[in-house]
């Protein structure tokens, strides 16, 4: 006799729940290692034209490319800011993400400690019931005897 866990629709559901979340969370975590690359990127850019510009003023340059440094820069000192906000958005969705999943894992395994439960009953009624009819065997073979 199989046992037959009634909720194993809800079980699979969940599971499959439980994938699309860890698949979405693995999206958002690559997401924010880009986004940090980004800020990298930007970061390095900045620091190099700072150490260019530095070099123009003692080479005795232009204005204008003084001036077309000192603006590059505050663009990209503007992109670095915007960026680490994108950063900490990212952020608290990779986190809200998370919680979502744990939450998810906690409602799977409760399913799953269920069918356990119910698996092990199983059994042991499966057991009770080749116990009591060796019990009978071998009553029926004492009182033929």
């Amino acid at each position: 006799m199989m046992y037959k866990f009634s909720l194993e629709p809800v079980l699979k559901y969940r599971k499959l729940l439980e994938e699309d979340l860890q698949k979405d969370f693995a999206i958002l975590k690559r997401q924010l290692l880009d986004e940090r690359e980004r800020l990298s990127n930007f970061e390095q850019t900045r620091d190099r034209f700072s150490g260019e510009l530095q070099e123009k003023q003692v080479e005795n340059v232009s204005v204008s490319d003084i001036l077309l440094y000192t603006d590059y820069l505050q663009q990209v000192s503007k992109e670095i800011g915007k960026q680490a906000e994108k950063i900490l958005e990212t952020e608290e969705s990779v986190d809200q993400k998370r919680e979502e999943l744990v939450g998810a894992m906690k409602n799977r395994k409760t399913i799953d400690r269920l069918r356990e439960k119910g698996l092990k009953a199983h059994v042991q009624g499966l057991s009770k019931k080749e116990q009591d009819l060796m019990n009978e065997a071998a009553i029926n073979v004492f009182n033929k005897k």
